[in-house]
């Protein structure tokens, strides 16, 4: 069954939180996308097949988090 990749449209230079299928978590800077990746500033290329999710970073509430998340709404 094919994966599908989660909804990765963000305003260039935006911060966003990065969640990778293998558990790995990205905090960085959007930069540009195309049909199969996003670019990231700091990270370069991920392609969107590897993406579990992808949010805007909205202040403090990421920060120290192992999970990355506080409960905030």
């Amino acid at each position: 069954m094919h994966r599908r990749a989660p909804h990765t449209r963000v305003h260039k230079g935006k911060k966003v939180l990065v969640l990778l299928r293998d558990g790995t978590r990205l905090v960085d800077r959007f930069h540009a996308y195309t049909s199969t990746t996003i670019v990231l500033s700091e990270h370069g290329a991920v392609a969107k097949a590897d993406l579990r999710s992808m949010s805007i970073v909205r202040g403090p509430q990421w920060i120290g988090n192992s999970n990355g998340w506080n409960g905030y709404g």
